[in-house]
């Protein structure tokens, strides 16, 4: 089943991807609206051609053999059946909240040479499912944001604690509540508004409290979700939110 996806302008500046021929790049953004939101689908070549490339005379096992060593896919088997992934697809695509979750198997953590692989690429560095605003390489999406903090060592409970490590650790606990929320444009900003409110565990506490209201609410369940920006900037007006009840309609007699 076909899904809605979300392309991004540096996809197109790329050149590792410009390595590859244009039918292929293509078939590149047609497997993610066929993915699932793991970014997995089965690796069937003739199933994928009709989905995605029907009026294309093009050879599909041979495309996406391409893809996979250019470590933009990963292509495995698991008890003989064969799939595909698309690398860090999960990081850089936004789903509705019905989207049910991926019912097949990831990527066997250690691969042997006994063929799991249809297409084992050469050993690299793997490549990110994300492109560089500065720059026209493959680059791993920053999952810290930029900080003008410095390593001066400052107090911390009687002990000296350096600024980075103190941003380190609003950082890890800014990500517990990141990872549980479903909209996550805006991340810098959203970081910033949790480091203005969030001080304390019990804050830490009440804001997954508030959040938990939030998920649970008919506003997302109808698929109407807040940026993360505009969440954490306002996450405090959903500690005590109560849903309104429907109003009953009065019949005349």
């Amino acid at each position: 089943m076909a899904r809605s996806r979300i392309i991004k302008p540096q996809f197109f500046m790329n050149e590792l991807l410009a390595e590859l021929p244009p039918i292929c790049r293509l078939l590149f953004i047609g497997l993610w609206t066929i993915a699932d939101r793991e970014g997995r689908l089965e690796d069937r070549p003739k199933r994928i051609k009709a989905e995605i490339l029907p009026y294309d005379e093009c050879d599909i096992n041979q495309l996406l053999s391409q893809l996979s060593k250019a470590e933009f896919i990963t292509r495995y088997v698991v008890d003989n059946k064969r799939f595909v992934e698309v690398k860090n697809f999960k990081k850089h695509q936004h789903f509705h909240v019905r989207e049910p979750a991926s019912i097949l198997p990831a990527p066997p953590q250690h691969r042997t040479s006994t063929g799991q692989a249809p297409d084992k690429p050469d050993a690299k560095t793997p490549l990110s499912f994300s492109f560089s605003l500065s720059s026209n390489t493959h680059t791993e999406r920053s999952t810290i944001p930029k900080s003008n903090y410095t390593e001066k060592a400052v107090p911390a409970n009687g002990k000296k604690k350096s600024l980075s490590g103190m941003f380190l650790d609003e950082w890890k606990k800014f990500n517990s509540v990141l990872q549980r929320y479903p909209n996550q444009v805006g991340v810098d900003e959203a970081f910033k508004e949790f480091q203005h409110t969030v001080k304390t565990e019990d804050d830490l506490i009440t804001i997954n409290q508030a959040l938990d209201k939030y998920l649970k609410s008919r506003r997302v369940k109808r698929g109407f979700i807040k940026d993360a920006k505009t969440w954490f900037g306002e996450w405090r007006d959903w500690v005590n939110y109560e849903e309104p009840r429907k109003k009953l309609l009065k019949v005349k007699e």
